[in-house]
């Protein structure tokens, strides 16, 4: 969750970093993630970017919406919110969650800072933040060959519907799994 806040500062001037530019972030580029894991104040952490524009969903409250950056940077419980930074000191992202499980070890998001720029003038001017939503999960795969021959289609342009969330904007649209989705808008 980020919220964007007003504060009179009477006169003097705050601390601030300066805000980069995550489009710029190239994969390999050195970072740094700042926070408060587990309650150990002002940690930083260093690693690389992963990747970038990686769909992940977050437990089981937020789907995939968000393209964070990945990064090898140890965002832990307590990080998340504060600012994964580059080499020059500007803030790229914000420190979001860390992936876990058996196999899993060091890797964890962050929300682009361009994103959370783009989120923040939305709530300066209406007061929330708007996103699209279709309701449908999309097959991973695309259309492969195997796709094309099963529907029958003369290319592999576009997507299979894997499941569509009940009464979301796409069952109200009439759409259903396993439909094929070559258009929109025409």
């Amino acid at each position: 969750d980020l919220g964007l806040i007003k504060i009179d500062p009477k006169g003097k001037s705050l601390p601030t970093l300066p805000l980069g530019d995550s489009d710029a972030l190239k994969v390999g580029q050195w970072v740094m993630a700042i926070g408060n894991p587990f309650e150990l104040e002002r940690t930083v952490t260093v690693g690389v970017v992963s990747g970038k524009k990686r769909q992940v969903g977050i437990g089981d409250t937020i789907p995939r919406l968000a393209n964070f950056i990945q990064t090898d940077a140890a965002i832990n419980f307590g990080n998340s919110g504060g600012p994964l930074i580059d080499g020059q000191g500007r803030v790229v992202g914000i420190n979001t969650a860390i992936q876990r499980g058996e196999l899993a070890e060091g890797i964890s998001f962050a929300i682009p800072i361009n994103e959370a720029r783009r989120a923040a003038e939305e709530l300066r001017a209406g007061g929330s933040v708007k996103r699209g939503y279709l309701g449908i999960i999309m097959n991973n795969s695309g259309v492969t060959e195997r796709a094309k021959s099963y529907y029958k289609l003369p290319d592999t342009n576009g997507v299979i519907v894997s499941s569509v969330t009940p009464k979301g904007p796409a069952a109200e649209g009439g759409l259903k799994a396993n439909d094929v989705i070559r258009k929109i808008d025409g």
